[in-house]
């Protein structure tokens, strides 16, 4: 069954008559002279939180009745699968602006001996005795300040919450424990590829490339000049996706020209050697050294080598560079941009 939520015209015609409901509340206090003028901003507020404590128990103690009366009056248990009678049992519920006293149904299995609420799962409350926002509020104040009486005496004065410093610990130390029994089979999923992906349209393959280098910067605030010049490295990581389609035919039969050329492949997959090693393969004919029909040596010119390269400024900015061979923007490896580039954001 789909939740219905309050739109924001409903909640803006609840907080107009709740408004007209305050015209009443000062009247019943104050008279219809009002208040006097030795009365102060506070007194007031003291009266419409009253009301508001009031508006929120009536309002909550009402529609949690009305709530569990679309239960059946028997429930199977969760354990057993038995039928079990349901009865209503008063419970403390610390709301928004009160502390509501609920009327909840409890059920009783006889054959595992426990009780369990069919309200609860449904309303989201456990066992705590705290709406979600408030325990949340309980658990974060408690893991952040040096001490749990800190933390419930800054719930006491922030957030109109009252409970001991004690009820505060164990409060975080149970949720922490949840959160670790979480974060642990979340883990095992992830390690064994159970878990679901927090995308909406996850990628089929994906690579992660990391690379660092080296770069001089010099010290901030020291007025012009290179100040106390040294080094630093910076460290660059690229994400990259993969996504392909299924084709009836090869959209590329022939291999590309690139890998036909044997000192490339070499350059590609192995480290330079230095210029003895590369003159070494001068004897052995390369596939793509035959001259075309245009004229001119195809391995010479090497109109089809363009790479992408990573480049750094002295602020740590980097953009990528497309740059080919015969342009002069790469060495004779192929694997270093020779010269120095302007950088595209300074």
């Amino acid at each position: 069954m789909a939740k219905r939520k309050p739109s924001p015209e409903q909640l803006a015609a609840v907080k107009e008559l709740a408004k007209q409901w305050g015209k009443l509340i000062a009247r019943n206090a104050y008279g219809s002279d009002g208040p006097t003028l030795d009365t102060d901003f506070d007194e007031m507020e003291q009266i419409a939180a009253a009301a508001t404590a009031g508006l929120v128990e009536g309002t909550l103690e009402h529609l949690t009745q009305q709530h569990a009366q679309r239960l059946p009056g028997e429930l199977p248990c969760p354990t057993c699968q038995k039928l079990c009678g349901v009865e209503r049992r008063p419970r403390q519920v610390v709301a928004r602006g009160a502390t509501v006293t609920l009327q909840e149904p409890v059920a009783h299995g006889n054959a595992c001996r426990r009780d369990f609420s069919p309200q609860r799962p449904h309303l989201r409350l456990d066992s705590h005795g705290y709406r979600p926002s408030v325990l949340a509020k309980v658990v974060l104040v408690g893991a952040t300040l040096p001490s749990f009486e800190l933390a419930a005496r800054a719930l006491r004065l922030l957030a109109d919450v009252s409970i001991s410093g004690r009820h505060v610990g164990r409060l975080t130390e149970a949720i922490g424990s949840e959160l670790v029994v979480e974060r642990d089979r979340q883990a095992e999923a992830r390690r064994t590829r159970k878990l679901a992906a927090c995308v909406p349209n996850p990628p089929s393959v994906v690579a992660v490339e990391v690379d660092g280098g080296r770069y001089q910067r010099r010290a901030e605030g020291l007025g012009c000049g290179a100040r106390d010049p040294h080094w630093r490295e910076d460290k660059v990581a690229c994400l990259v996706t993969l996504s392909s389609s299924t084709r009836e035919v090869d959209p590329q039969p022939e291999p590309r020209a690139c890998f036909l050329d044997r000192r490339h492949v070499r350059d590609t997959t192995q480290c330079p050697r230095g210029e003895q090693s590369q003159s070494a393969d001068e004897g052995t004919p390369s596939v793509s050294e035959s001259k075309p029909e245009g004229g001119g040596s195809r391995a010479t010119s090497r109109w089809w080598t363009s790479s992408t390269y990573w480049v750094t400024c002295g602020k740590r900015r980097a953009w990528s560079l497309v740059a080919r061979r015969n342009s002069g923007l790469v060495t004779r490896s192929g694997r270093a941009v020779a010269g120095r580039v302007a950088c595209r954001r300074c």
